[in-house]
């Protein structure tokens, strides 16, 4: 993401595992949303929405207006099954940035129809 001061920075999706249960069941939807769903090129309608999301998210935490949001998607290779002693974790990995989005003012609004 570009921030208006010229930055480059990372958002993440939030790490489910870190939080209790309670915190947990109402983002685990979200998580499943941004992993499995949304990369997906038959998905490519909620990719705006995302970006605005993924802006607002930064822009509340920050105070610094994001101008671009570019989402990543990141992968490991796994190797098949085998029955020899399993070999290390990859360390590697793949990326491919499949959609860039322009921000504008407005799309800092959270207007309610959706949940920031």
């Amino acid at each position: 993401m570009q921030l208006e001061n010229g930055k480059t920075i990372f958002w993440t999706y939030p790490r489910i595992e870190r939080f209790d249960f309670l915190r947990k069941m109402p983002k685990e939807r979200f998580r499943k949303l941004y992993n499995d769903i949304a990369n997906e090129p038959s998905d490519a309608v909620l990719w705006p929405d995302l970006a605005r999301y993924i802006a607002r998210q930064v822009y509340t935490e920050t105070g610094i207006r994001p101008v671009k949001v570019g989402l990543v998607r990141f992968w490991s290779d796994i190797p098949p099954p085998t029955t020899d002693p399993l070999p290390e974790p990859s360390t590697t990995y793949k990326s491919h940035k499949y959609f860039t989005f322009p921000i504008q003012p407005d799309d800092l609004v959270n207007d309610g129809s959706t949940q920031n």
